[in-house]
């Protein structure tokens, strides 16, 4: 995967403080290739080369860090594509 860089206004890379992860999804057979995010309504869109698109529940920000895997959070799984999807 690619991932662009961000650069301030000195033309110098943007650094974030190092954060712990908040919650794992599962469910793609292969890499992921695009992830986007949406607060209204709240979902995490991914795709994948195993050619599919899932989308999933964006937890409340109160969540559980480190809460186990819930199944539930998948809300829907967009099948069929012939090709990976970017």
């Amino acid at each position: 995967m690619i991932l662009p860089i961000l650069v301030n206004d000195s033309l110098s890379p943007l650094r974030w403080p190092e954060t712990e992860p908040q919650i794992t999804y599962r469910g793609h057979s292969a890499t992921i290739t695009s992830v986007a995010i949406s607060s209204s309504p709240p979902r995490i869109y991914s795709a994948s080369l195993d050619s599919v698109v899932l989308v999933w529940l964006l937890p409340p920000p109160e969540h559980k860090t480190y809460a186990p895997y819930d199944p539930r959070s998948l809300l829907a799984s967009f099948v069929g594509h012939t090709d990976a999807m970017w």
